[in-house]
């Protein structure tokens, strides 16, 4: 019942919240390596990465080669690359250091079917046009500055993917009334304040539904749209789903199985909002 509230204010209210591109909150080496490390540990965030790695994984299963647009300290693609050590992956980002940084966390896990390439993930300058089978994104669209850079990485994604490619994108959608904020930050009470910080602005900064729909209709008109019932705070453009290999379902059963039953329970409850079961 605590929940029913804020979402049915959420869902009638009218759009109150702009859009406000996001201020840089962990800048430093330190702040962004210690939010690495919170998404390795049995948390919220654990859950969360592991339900889009599974999703993820299935979309991607039988390509060769997938970039990974705003890849950041690499938190997500870590996982999916771990699960799926029969693909290559390209992790894209603009900043040098985080690059470094996304280096770093390969290396100490060992993770060695992952490189990097420095660039803009709107422009994707330095990649060849159908140079790849596959891409991912985790919540990292919302760092563009406004729509018309975002319609440039659709674009550029589409030209330096094959003509048979999978595609897997994920990220917030603006939401509509400033009391839906809080509510979602409240949810995770047990998060470091700077985690906290750059979760609102992250939210903030977030596109609108209709957004990606006219992205994904102009340059991906196959993908199918997933977002969260009731209110719309989150979305998934994904390809057709296909059935995990073996050694990645045996993988991914593991790490779940590592999960404390709390943060089993947001997983499922993810599975539930984003009508993604099986």
């Amino acid at each position: 019942m605590n929940h029913i509230v804020p979402i049915l204010k959420e869902i009638f209210s009218p759009q109150v919240l702009v859009r406000t591109p996001e201020p840089m909150i962990m800048s430093d080496f330190e702040q962004t390596q210690q939010y690495f490390e919170y998404g390795q540990s049995d948390t919220v965030f654990r859950a969360s990465y592991l339900f889009h790695a599974k999703w993820a994984s299935k979309t991607i299963q039988n390509c060769k080669k997938v970039i990974d647009l705003g890849t950041g300290p690499a938190n997500q693609l870590i996982i999916i690359a771990k699960l799926n050590p029969h693909i290559k992956f390209y992790g894209v980002d603009l900043s040098e250091q985080m690059i470094e940084i996304a280096r770093k966390n390969c290396k100490d896990l060992d993770i060695k079917n992952v490189d990097f390439i420095y660039d803009d993930i709107s422009k994707l300058a330095s990649v060849e046009d159908h140079s790849f089978d596959g891409a991912i994104s985790s919540v990292a669209l919302h760092h563009l500055n406004d729509k018309e850079a975002l319609e440039n990485a659709f674009r550029n994604l589409n030209r330096v993917l094959k003509k048979e490619h999978a595609v897997y994108i994920t990220d917030f959608l603006l939401l509509k009334n400033p009391a839906s904020l809080d509510y979602l930050v409240s949810l995770n009470k047990n998060q470091p304040d700077l985690f906290k910080l750059d979760y609102i602005n992250s939210l903030k900064a977030s596109f609108f539904e209709k957004d990606f729909r006219e992205l994904k209709d102009k340059y991906f008109p196959n993908l199918e749209i997933h977002k969260t019932l009731g209110a719309k705070f989150m979305m998934i453009l994904k390809s057709q789903s296909n059935q995990l290999n073996k050694e990645t379902e045996t993988m991914w059963n593991s790490e779940f199985k590592n999960l404390g039953k709390e943060n089993q329970k947001i997983y499922k409850n993810l599975s539930m909002l984003f009508a993604l079961m099986t």
